[in-house]
């Protein structure tokens, strides 16, 4: 994503950081005090995690995080009144899931807890510039002169720093964390199949700096972990957001002519890439633009890029993980409109990927309209359960 698209993307969702004034002192803002998660979407947690495990012992999916602490955790994290990316995107998967699945079809599945990452972890693939400025937001420094914290430096800027930069900070450990447990669980051989329903996305966080709407890059961190702790041969990261990743696409094309052998990412995207700049395209980086037709593609478009051009390559690579950078905002009715996947849509494509019997992590990114999202995550779970 060059710099011109970058600034699209913050204009069309009104982040207005033009309205963030340096001059502002911290003391005269107030503390940001977090809304705690619904007591509802808490019965329904507990409710998840106190089934015997027994009962579960046949399901081969996994959804993590179910306990309330991570989910908490992130829940309270938001960028401000009026942002597209709230916290109910993700109590509203959980309702929905709940009511669709778990009690409709007596579905189950293993629900797995969260965790948050280390330092260590996030230096897999983010340089020490970058994790310095994380840390400051941690501390609730101000970081509005830090380039790679810009992003998280406009988040509830009508409040104290202070009180904001620590629970953002949190959000961002427990999506990566809870990633990368379920990474793991799948290696160990607990699960074929994981859902991450974690925010802030992270596919356009780079190396050195974070991206529009994201935090760490969970997706890319989740590839180094697999291929560097946990001694998997190979990981493809296939990202499916409506938007070039960007960042996953610099971290994967800059690691080393030795080890690229070992990773490949594919991104299909129609938005914020037929503009874009990049020259030193990586030859471990596929990058599948389907802004160039004359109408918004649907599924017949991304279903005939899969059939001809996806699944091919996944083949071709002989990967022995997938970890899907799953933005559900291609979809029909979406905020910004640049595609028409329909829940079918995504159904079809999850369960072309389940028949290649590879394991498959899905790791939330993009989808804003609450509708569109629940249904597709929805499909997207009953490819993976043979609904």
């Amino acid at each position: 994503m060059n710099d011109e698209d970058a600034q699209d993307f913050i204009d069309f969702f009104d982040i207005a950081q033009s309205s963030v004034n340096a001059t502002v002192s911290v003391e005269r803002k107030s503390d940001y005090r977090p809304i705690s998660l619904p007591s509802s979407i808490s019965e329904i947690l507990k409710t998840w995690t106190s089934t015997p495990s027994a009962a579960l012992a046949s399901s081969r999916v996994g959804i993590a995080p179910c306990d309330f602490i991570s989910f908490n955790g992130m829940f309270e994290h938001t960028w401000g009144e009026g942002h597209v990316e709230q916290p109910r995107r993700l109590t509203s998967i959980i309702d929905y899931l709940h009511k669709n699945f778990w009690l409709d079809h007596q579905s189950r599945w293993k629900c797995l807890s969260g965790r948050t990452i280390t330092d260590e972890e996030i230096r897999l693939v983010h340089s020490d510039t970058f994790l310095s400025g994380f840390l400051a937001v941690e501390r609730g420094e101000i970081v509005d002169d830090v380039m790679s914290m810009r992003t998280l430096s406009y988040a509830n800027a009508n409040y104290n720093f202070k009180s904001v930069g620590p629970i953002i900070a949190r959000a961002c450990r427990i999506a990566a964390g809870t990633t990368l447990d379920l990474v793991s669980s799948i290696v160990r051989g607990e699960i074929d199949f994981g859902i991450a329903l974690v925010r802030p996305a992270g596919h356009h966080s780079s190396t050195d700096q974070v991206g529009t709407f994201c935090g760490l890059n969970s997706v890319a961190i989740a590839a180094m972990y697999a291929i560097q702790i946990l001694e998997v041969p190979r990981v493809l990261i296939l990202d499916w957001d409506v938007h070039r990743s960007g960042g996953t696409e610099e971290i994967i094309g800059r690691i080393s002519n030795d080890d690229q052998q070992k990773y490949r990412l594919i991104d299909i995207y129609a938005a914020f890439g037929k503009n874009s700049s990049s020259t030193n395209r990586s030859s471990n980086c596929y990058l599948i633009d389907l802004s160039q037709n004359d109408q918004l593609p649907g599924d017949e478009e991304y279903l005939e890029t899969f059939d001809i051009k996806v699944l091919p390559d996944i083949v071709q690579f002989s990967a022995s993980l997938i970890v899907i950078s799953a933005g559900f905002d291609a979809a029909k009715d979406e905020a910004e409109e640049c595609a028409r996947l329909t829940p079918n849509g995504f159904f079809r494509m999850s369960n072309k990927l389940k028949k290649l019997n590879i394991p498959l992590v899905f790791v939330l990114e993009g989808g804003y309209r609450e509708q569109s999202l629940v249904q597709s995550i929805g499909a997207t779970l009953k490819a993976l359960m043979d609904l």
